[in-house]
């Protein structure tokens, strides 16, 4: 065989394994990307949903007391609430049983008595 001829059976396989080569290449990158992408949605809405849960839990957690104070309030102004007497102040004993994100309820006058 001479120095600078090809043999016919290199000739052929070489374009071949260099396209199969680049078709697994292709394939493998566009994966590859896809998968980026579909990780990176997927902990876009984890993220998001878990905000949203933070959030609910922490509204109803701020609001409650909030909601307490008001009706507290409007219960005192009506004149149901009797400060003067401990008897009367049972109402306020059951919020804190009642409510799970209440540990205490505080009642003060203006001579600074609780």
């Amino acid at each position: 065989m001479a120095r600078g001829k090809f043999r016919l059976r290199t000739t052929l396989m070489i374009p071949f394994a260099l396209q199969i080569l680049a078709a697994v290449g292709l394939v493998g990158f566009v994966a590859f990307r896809s998968g980026q992408r579909s990780v990176s949605n997927l902990s876009t809405a984890l993220r998001s949903e878990l905000a949203a849960r933070i959030h609910q839990s922490l509204e109803s957690y701020l609001l409650s007391p909030h909601d307490i104070n008001q009706l507290n309030a409007a219960a005192f102004l009506e004149g149901d609430l009797n400060f003067e007497n401990p008897q009367n102040l049972s109402q306020m004993l059951q919020q804190v049983e009642i409510s799970p994100f209440i540990f205490g309820v505080y009642c003060g006058n203006q001579a600074g008595e609780f």
